[in-house]
């Protein structure tokens, strides 16, 4: 498919038209030992998953990978839901849901504690087709508040963020909206506005930066925007940067120069009639809530609306370094080739060597995660395309041949620990199909055959992960844009897996607890910075990385 057949559309045939197995979410779970800048990023999971609709309410499904108990499936609260965010937001110790809908609501359903959810209540956005969110403290009062980015708000004429503040009781004040500096380009499942907070300025205030595909004329580079925060919930006006290329989709906030301030790293398509000239875009922070004139490489292949992108230090050198996802070449609007992992070494002080690329063995590119699958000290890469694929890495920047596995496909992977055995998994989620392809690890780098279960939404389901009954092991979560076919008028729906997996002596490092920044939990641990955001509380104090919805001491702790 040429890139011209993914322009902006709003109806749901023009939705699903542009739903192309090569434009698809960077959402990518990665866990990773690079430096860290000074003022980590305060983001949160935009994650979205899909649960079973069983009219029964609950359902027990035996698997021979995972015993799940299914809940759900619960109204989102508005039509099309398309991301989900998982966070105590009453301060009750029991994990709520947010879940962002196309048709312009967020809908919030509070934990009772046991993985079942109260009735949605609903929010008007501020604006239109809303999709990216983050949980944060914006407004310094110890409640946790939402950002969220709509493609459209008739305030401002552009893309907007929503800013609802929180009143620590699981309810929220209407939406405040804030313009976003450009405009989507084209609209589709798994495309959606990076959005991140994080202090910028050192002030000990959050801000707000949000990447742009394009101008408002739609023609132009993409633009990054930074808000820069006044410590109320409020924000000051946005500054735009260009991101040095066409459509950006993908952006990572990390310290690349190694002067312990935040920089941005943006992964542009390269054009608005075809996607050949793929950039990545780096833009060094001063330190004072502004940035240097933005500098562009090629990533080595073609790029898409939904471009994967990461920083890892992959050949242990200290210094991080760029991964980028490439789609695969294209000649009349075909695939001539396989996708291709572009890897860009860093050197150290904020530039980078000529990408080289990996082929993933697959003829198309959706999501990568970046972890040490086989627990050898070297960062791997799993990447979902037309199957699960892993690349395990040498160590030294480059990546083995890739090892293909059946099943998943678009539109995200995750590593997690599924069965607390202390080695990865794999999930691969096809969320065209409203399933998930679970891979045990074997900690070795291979895995058990792909089991498919259900997750009960139809049409472009996403997954969020977090253990939302307090048992001490992994569920999912997802956002469905419907629970039928043919995806009519129909609400969204949110829907639950539980792990049901007996529990074993490894233990989870935080699982998405309540975590403050500066506050240390377990081991200290190292992350790949993803162009996925993190479920994070702020209170003043900022930590030396993100925290993470969910981590595993036992598997990826130094």
């Amino acid at each position: 498919m040429s890139d011209t057949a993914c322009k902006r559309g709003r109806s749901l045939f023009s939705l699903l038209a542009l739903a192309c197995a090569l434009f698809v979410d960077p959402l990518i779970t990665s866990l990773a030992r690079t430096n860290a800048p000074s003022r980590g990023p305060l983001s949160a999971h935009h994650e979205t998953a899909p649960l079973p609709a069983h009219t029964d309410g609950i359902t027990k499904i035996s698997d021979t990978i995972t015993p799940v108990v299914f809940k759900g499936p619960y109204d989102s609260g508005g039509q099309m839901a398309w991301s989900v965010a998982v966070a105590d937001l009453n301060g009750d110790g029991k994990r709520d849901v947010v879940v962002t809908n196309h048709s312009g609501s967020i809908g919030v359903l509070l934990g009772n504690g046991d993985g079942s959810f109260q009735p949605v209540i609903a929010y008007d956005s501020g604006g239109l087709y809303t999709h990216s969110i983050i949980v944060a403290d914006v407004n310094k009062d110890g409640r946790l508040d939402l950002v969220v980015s709509d493609d459209f708000c008739t305030s401002v004429n552009e893309s907007c963020l929503s800013v609802l503040l929180g009143n620590g009781d699981g309810t929220f004040q209407p939406a405040a909206t804030y313009d976003a500096g450009g405009y989507p380009y084209a609209s589709g499942a798994g495309i959606s506005i990076p959005i991140f907070v994080a202090d910028l300025n050192g002030d000990g205030k959050p801000d707000l930066i949000v990447g742009n595909a394009t101008d408002r004329n739609q023609v132009g580079d993409g633009i990054v925007g930074v808000l820069l925060g006044n410590g109320d919930g409020t924000f000051q006006p946005v500054a735009r940067y260009d991101s040095g290329g066409f459509g950006l989709s993908g952006a990572v906030l990390a310290d690349v120069n190694g002067d312990r301030k935040l920089d941005i790293v943006v992964a542009n398509c390269g054009g608005p009639v075809s996607c050949a000239s793929a950039t990545v875009g780096v833009l060094l922070g001063n330190g004072n809530g502004t940035f240097r004139t933005v500098s562009t490489y090629g990533t080595g292949g073609w790029g898409s609306f939904a471009y994967p992108v990461a920083i890892a230090d992959v050949n242990n050198d200290g210094k991080p370094d760029i991964l980028v996802g490439n789609q695969c070449p294209q000649q009349n609007g075909s695939c001539i080739g396989d996708a291709t992992v572009g890897v860009l070494l860093g050197i150290g002080d904020g530039t980078f060597h000529v990408s080289a690329t990996f082929d993933v063995g697959s003829k198309y590119l959706s999501s990568i995660a970046v972890a040490d699958l086989n627990r050898d000290g070297k960062f791997d890469l799993a990447v979902a395309g037309d199957g699960t694929n892993v690349l395990l890495g040498n160590g030294d920047g480059t990546f083995q041949l890739p090892q293909t596995y059946a099943g998943g496909g678009c539109c995200q992977i995750l590593v997690a620990d599924l069965n607390l055995d202390g080695k990865p998994d794999l999930l691969n989620v096809n969320g065209t199909d409203g399933a998930v392809s679970v891979y045990l690890g074997k900690g070795d780098g291979t895995f058990q055959a792909g089991r498919t279960l259900s997750l009960g939404g139809k049409l472009f389901s996403r997954v969020a992960i977090a253990d939302v009954n307090k048992d001490g092991r992994p569920d999912l979560l997802s956002a469905n844009w419907c629970s039928q076919k043919t995806c009519g008028s129909e609400e969204g729906t949110v829907s639950v897996l539980l792990n049901a997996r007996a529990t074993t002596n490894t233990a989870l490092s935080t699982a998405g607890s309540r975590s403050h920044f500066g506050q240390p939990v377990g081991r200290p641990m190292h992350f790949v910075l993803t162009s996925q955001n993190y479920i994070t509380t702020y209170n003043g104090s900022l930590p030396a990385v993100p925290t993470p919805l969910f981590t595993f001491r036992s598997v990826f702790a130094e």
